[in-house]
């Protein structure tokens, strides 16, 4: 997986950023949600087969903001 891209879970159709991959073959990824024209890490869900994920663009006009950005920008 490439870092700090997007990829979209093939089943759900959510939009994931893989953040680790595991010994047992499964990925780490951040589900985020969208907010405005922000994308914001939210949570993280792990055992993601890497058979599930497609790799994608961010949506235009879209940027992502990372965890220290996102907890700045709700206070």
């Amino acid at each position: 997986f490439r870092q700090n891209r997007l990829y979209r879970h093939n089943v759900t159709g959510q939009l994931v950023i893989p953040t680790a991959l595991h010994e047992d073959g499964t990925v780490e990824v951040i589900v985020p949600r969208r907010l405005n024209n922000y994308i914001l890490p939210t949570k993280k869900v792990f055992g993601i087969h890497p058979d599930k994920l497609e790799e994608c663009d961010l949506p235009e006009g879209m940027k992502v903001m990372s965890f220290e950005e996102a907890d700045n920008f709700m206070d």
